[in-house]
Formats: structure tokens, C-alpha cells, sequence
């Protein structure tokens, strides 16, 4: 991409999770109420909270040139480097901390509380952070053909991407124990492909109205058609 983005050029955002260590252990400090508060008055406004008290959350605004989103995302990790030093911890943007306790605190907000409900003993191992792009496209249909166009990808994407090896003090023997942590959430995964828009938006209404079997009706495909 060139310095000048086209006047046409798709929007994106980036939101980057980070986890605040102790530098001595490795393990999730429960500092991120104190480090979000301290980066909002730094100016990232849109810098938002996670589910874990250790986590924070780079939050981007919209952006049409690679080169300014690269320079704000290298200005946000600066400036919290700063700041987690002054608490004596250590930001890390890995998919898995090194080492982890079995009950981690939750972010002190009700939505957190109630995920946290949710997931009961699932939480001990539930300790990931994450980078996600999310692109701005548009026609309705184009999504749906972008959608199955990166399932082919979206393995290859995961190996290049992976920056998570240790678990609870170990080499967990993948590069991304994140992602074979995730496996166990039924929302989690490559879905089937998608015939068209209604396809994706019945699929999408089935996950929606809540329950096993419509979790499993997103990666189940089209129904069969009558002849």
C-alpha cells in the first residue's frame, strides 16, 4: 500500500488484546483496571477494558492506509509499555500467557461477570489474548463471497500468525495452544460454506436464538434442497 491511501480505499480498524505480566513469574497480573484508567488519560480514549483484570485492549480508529495504522498501533504499545512498567508488570501481545493460576480474576464489569458465570471451569483455561483486523466491506453480498473465500486461507493465516507455545509453565508441542484452546467453543472454527446472503443471515438468526444445536446449525451448511 502506498503512503497515500485512494480515495476509495476499504476502512479497517485493529483491536490487539494484551496481557500484563509479572516480570518475574510470567503469570497474569490483576492490574488492568489501574493501566486501562492510566491509558485513557494518556489520550487512548477508545482503549477499552477485556475479560480477565490482567488483559487491556487496543482498540484502533478507522483506517485506510497501512502505514498510519502501523504507526498508531506502535504508538499505543509504546506508550503502555510505559505505563505497565510504572506498575511493575510487563505487556505481552501473545496469544497464551507463559504461566497461569486456575482461577484468574474477571474484569471488574457485570458483562465480564456474567461470561464468567457462563464458562464456569472453562475459565482456568480460557486465558488468551488475540489480534483481530476487521475490514470494512460494503455490499452485503460481497461479504458472504469474502467469507468463503478465506476458508481455504484461514488455516495458512493461523500458522503465520501463531505466537502462542506455552501452557501453564510448558511447551505445549503446538505453536498456537490459543487455538486448540478455542476449539471447545462450538462458535470457534471454520463454518461451512455459505450458498448466499439469506444462507448466512438463517444461519446467523439459528446462532442468535441461543442453544447446542443452533451453535452447531452455524458450521452445519445449507439445508438440502427439494428437487
Amino acid at each position: 500500500m502506498t503512503d497515500a491511501a485512494a480515495p476509495d480505499a476499504t476502512g479497517f480498524g485493529i483491536e490487539e488484546e494484551f496481557v500484563l505480566l509479572d516480570p518475574e513469574t510470567l503469570r497474569p497480573a490483576p492490574v488492568g483496571p489501574e493501566v486501562l484508567a492510566r491509558l485513557r488519560a494518556a489520550g487512548f480514549e477508545t482503549a477499552t477494558s477485556e475479560f480477565l483484570a490482567s488483559q487491556v485492549e487496543f482498540a484502533s480508529p478507522v483506517f485506510r492506509d497501512g502505514a498510519e495504522a502501523t504507526a498508531e498501533l506502535a504508538r499505543f504499545r509504546s506508550v503502555l509499555a510505559g505505563i505497565a512498567d510504572g506498575f511493575g508488570v510487563v505487556a505481552a501481545s501473545t496469544g497464551t500467557p507463559f504461566d497461569s493460576g486456575d482461577d484468574p480474576e474477571v474484569f471488574p464489569e457485570a458483562r465480564y461477570a456474567r461470561v464468567h458465570d457462563d464458562i464456569g471451569a472453562m475459565i482456568a483455561d480460557h486465558q488468551v489474548c488475540g489480534l483481530h483486523v476487521h475490514v470494512g466491506i460494503a455490499d452485503r453480498a460481497d461479504r458472504v463471497r469474502v467469507l468463503n473465500g478465506l476458508r481455504a486461507w484461514t488455516p495458512m493465516l493461523t500458522a503465520l500468525a501463531a505466537n502462542a507455545p506455552f501452557h501453564r509453565g510448558a511447551d505445549s508441542g503446538f505453536a498456537s495452544w490459543r487455538t486448540v484452546v478455542l476449539r471447545r467453543w462450538t462458535t470457534h472454527g471454520i463454518p461451512a460454506r455459505f450458498a448466499d446472503e439469506a444462507d448466512y443471515d438463517r444461519r446467523l438468526a439459528e446462532l442468535a436464538a441461543g442453544g447446542a444445536p443452533a451453535l452447531r446449525a452455524l458450521f452445519a451448511g445449507p439445508p438440502p434442497r427439494s428437487a
